[in-house]
């Protein structure tokens, strides 16, 4: 059990770590924030030329405050590290961050002791703190970029870079670029390099749908954000055995409406049949790479300026990428947006690190946040793929933080044990494989920020006709939830 006088270590501070140090602190409990960059905001302090939030900014929001009426759409890098800056003085937060700084390594001294060596990265000297609580906020994935090594590629004369590396389209100018990668920072660089290159080709094993705000006239949000909306998907594990028959007697229904609103997008958006998806769109609701439709993306794939080539990378050679389909595609510059490395592991020791190691599917703990054998550590933002991330991880925060503050009683082993394995069971029926299937969650974010709160003893429910109608039609957006959060805020079961 915890209690107020907790000493927590938050590593991260990027969204999820600003969220975390805010629950923490209004439960009266001491918190540091180590952060590698020289401000808050995580993975937006440094990213690829033109990164933006794949979202718009009324999903890309913490409850307690929103992105200002200037902010663009799509807010950018800059954009994104103010506001958090702007939420973490607003919390009165900002003392708890060490900016420059590194953890090296966490051990585990005793049941209620980590023992943390700290890095200072302008001087290079290390010491050791020791803290009650360690919370992970850095991230479902490390700052390490995953360089997929194809065959051939030492033989290749041009410049192979990964997405995160290039901080300019100049790189582009006048030259033949190959993009590998399916996801929004393969999305980014073909759109960024077709604005300048000679030629730009799009290679995607997988072809995703990219999602615009309106279906004909409708917007997408009261039909996709809502809870009603929500059904869809899958049911969530956690659903009773009713509802998951109705799931099963809605199922063709389900399916018949995820095929008329792929026809309705591939119509609506005038896609071309080079740039057809090669996955069902029910399939992709159930991913963790969803990303809301790039107009200037698609218009460059209209305009020819971007040709989307839906196969393998089979070989490099000196001048050109050979593709499964048994074609070359001309290369002067190769773009890997082949994403990022697992990292938390390599914080802890051996014994630590296999608990907290990946299955073929991802790592799976309870809640997506607490290792049912590792007491005294959690992860915040770092074992999830929601669809609204500051809003989950505020919810994730407020629900730990009651936790470590001995407002609550935490589950034993076995009740968490069984939970994970009913979550197991869930997604392996359910949900497509991919590396990290047990940790997205995406339009069951609601369902997740449901069982939290009611884990807090706070409803999502409110009494009244109208409050049920906005319960089950209402857009689930982060403002929505304020008055709720402050409530979990406060909330106490001991």
């Amino acid at each position: 059990m915890g209690s107020v006088g907790e000493r927590v270590a938050i590593i991260g501070g990027g969204i999820a770590g600003s969220a975390c140090c805010s629950a923490m602190r209004k439960r009266g409990l001491e918190c540091v924030v180590f952060e590698k960059q020289e401000r808050a905001g995580g993975l937006w302090v440094d990213n690829y030329y033109e990164a933006t939030v794949q979202l718009p900014k009324f999903m890309y929001e913490y409850p307690e405050i929103r992105f200002g009426k200037k902010v663009s759409k799509f807010p950018s890098m800059m954009e994104v590290c103010e506001y958090v800056d702007e939420f973490n003085a607003m919390q009165e937060i900002q003392s708890c961050f060490r900016f420059r700084t590194k953890v090296k390594k966490a051990e585990k001294e005793s049941d209620s002791v980590w023992a943390l060596y700290v890095e200072d990265m302008d001087t290079g000297a290390t010491t050791v703190e020791k803290f009650s609580w360690l919370v992970v906020c850095t991230g479902m994935f490390s700052s390490k970029p995953k360089r997929i090594k194809f065959l051939g590629s030492e033989s290749f004369k041009g410049i192979i870079i990964h997405s995160s590396e290039y901080r300019s389209p100049n790189i582009f100018n006048g030259k033949k670029v190959v993009v590998i990668g399916g996801g929004k920072s393969g999305i980014d660089a073909a759109r960024a390099a077709s604005a300048v290159a000679d030629e730009v080709v799009h290679v995607c094993r997988t072809r995703m749908w990219s999602i615009p705000e309106k279906l004909g006239p409708l917007p997408l949000a009261p039909l996709f954000l809502s809870r009603l909306g929500c059904w869809i998907l899958p049911p969530y594990y956690l659903d009773s055995g009713p509802v998951q028959m109705l799931h099963t007697l809605f199922r063709p229904l389900k399916l018949v409406i995820a095929l008329l609103m792929e026809l309705i997008f591939l119509i609506q958006l005038n896609v071309p049949y080079s740039a057809w998806p090669n996955i069902r769109f029910a399939e992709e609701t159930l991913r963790s790479n969803t990303t809301m439709l790039d107009e200037k993306y698609l218009d460059a794939v209209r305009n020819g300026k971007v040709q989307v080539r839906k196969h393998q990378v089979e070989e490099i050679k000196p001048s050109s990428v050979k593709l499964s389909e048994g074609s070359d595609a001309e290369a002067d510059v190769i773009v890997l947006a082949t994403g990022w490395e697992h990292g938390f592991q390599e914080l802890f020791d051996k014994d630590i690190a296999e608990k907290v190691a990946m299955e073929k599917d991802g790592l799976y703990i309870y809640k997506n946040i607490l290792p049912a054998d590792i007491d005294r550590l959690a992860f915040v933002g770092s074992n999830i793929a929601p669809l609204a991330a500051p809003f989950t991880v505020t919810i994730q925060s407020v629900w730990l933080a009651q936790l470590v503050a001995g407002h609550r009683l935490k589950p034993t082993i076995a009740e968490m044990t069984e939970d994970i394995e009913k979550l197991k069971a869930n997604r392996r029926r359910y949900w497509p494989f991919e590396e990290c299937r047990g940790a997205v969650v995406q339009g069951h974010m609601f369902g997740y920020c449901d069982d939290l709160l009611q884990d807090m003893s706070v409803s999502t429910k409110r009494r009244g006709f109208m409050n049920w109608l906005k319960y089950w039609f209402k857009p689930n957006i982060p403002l929505f939830w304020k008055e709720i959060v402050q409530e979990a805020h406060v909330a106490r079961k001991l």
